[in-house]
């Protein structure tokens, strides 16, 4: 059996899973397909709420076709927050890979002297790694953007009192 026509969106290895599964298991081509979009569909679906919910505070977003790679910066804070996530497969719907990077602004008021006349230094935020890796996008976004004012003070604020 072969697959001749199909409305399947182009990005998704159709040829591949027909080649791996069709010849031998109608069923099991059927099932991994379903697997493989369904993903597909609940990563899309996690952006279009963070869009939707969070939209004020993202800046630039950037994602794939598949949504296979997810890049956005927060806007709302004194430091310009980087984040990168990417999923290594096709049937994740958490990412395999994330990353988040803290930038000081040379303008934050709080940023010491020596600080701010040395070259920013991104700094890596793990805890919001960590919930990106085991959350779903939106509820990974409220957990990281509810801790990233303490997250921030302890990485580039001095400790002096105000």
């Amino acid at each position: 059996m072969t697959v001749t026509e199909h409305t399947l969106p182009f990005f998704l290895p159709i040829r591949e899973v027909e080649t791996d599964h069709l010849s031998s298991n109608a069923i099991r081509f059927i099932d991994h397909l379903e697997e493989i979009l369904q993903s597909y569909i609940d990563r899309r679906e996690q952006v279009r709420l963070i869009k939707e919910l969070y939209g004020n505070q993202i800046g630039e977003l950037f994602y794939s076709l598949p949504y296979t790679l997810i890049e956005f910066t927060l806007e709302d804070f004194e430091c310009k927050v980087t984040v990168s996530i990417r999923y290594s497969d096709l049937i994740l719907t958490l990412p395999s890979q994330a990353r988040v990077l803290a930038w000081p602004l040379r303008s934050a008021k709080r940023i010491s002297a020596a600080d701010r006349r040395a070259q920013p230094v991104p700094s890596r935020l793990s805890y919001a790694e960590n919930a990106l890796k085991t959350l779903s996008l939106p509820e990974a976004y409220a957990e990281i953007v509810l801790e990233l004012p303490r997250a921030l003070k302890q990485m580039f604020y001095s400790q002096e009192s105000d």
